[in-house]
């Protein structure tokens, strides 16, 4: 029985280099290929980016004048609407501008300070309902959720704000046009 074991071993071993060089040349394949399709895609997308900067480019040398020429003279025909717009931006950026002098006023900052407006109307209301106005002015002062919550309010008052101007202004051109 010893003669077919050793008589395996000699083919067992050449099919495993035959399949070694298969799968070696199977993997260099791949390799080739995937870099060649890499490359493709690379110039494709080099291409795709070089034609957007372009189209773009040639938009904005062409179009630029014009735009702002529309612009310009939308700002000259409705200031209020622009000066709205410009406010409601830094607003809706800095909303602090307004909360942290208002919180600084009623004595909210940090706490309820003694002789202040907050102590006044706490004096008056008595305990502090969870939830209610005072209470998420405390915590707003405290620098806690109630700040997002006022910081929100004064966002949402400016560009409603705006909006509002903006209409209004619209409609008393429209009606000076007739």
């Amino acid at each position: 029985m010893a003669g077919p074991r050793h008589a395996l071993g000699p083919i067992l071993e050449g099919m495993g280099k035959s399949f070694g060089k298969l799968i070696e040349g199977a993997t260099k394949g791949a390799g080739e290929l995937l870099e060649g399709t890499g490359k493709g895609l690379g110039e494709a997308m080099e291409g795709i980016g070089n034609g957007i900067a372009d189209t773009v480019g040639k938009f904005v040398s062409d179009k630029a004048p014009q735009i702002a020429g529309h612009v310009a003279h939308f700002a000259q025909e409705r200031p209020a609407t622009i000066g709205s717009i410009g406010a409601s931006i830094v607003l809706v950026v800095f909303p602090s501008i307004v909360t942290l002098p208002f919180l600084v006023a009623g004595g909210i900052l940090g706490s309820v300070g003694a002789g202040t407006i907050a102590a006044g109307v706490q004096a008056g209301i008595g305990d502090v309902a969870a939830g209610s106005a005072f209470a998420i002015l405390q915590s707003a002062g405290a620098g806690g959720t109630g700040l997002m919550v006022v910081n929100g309010i004064v966002q949402g008052v400016a560009v409603g704000g705006a909006v509002i101007i903006a209409a209004v202004e619209g409609l008393i051109k429209l009606g000076a046009g007739r």
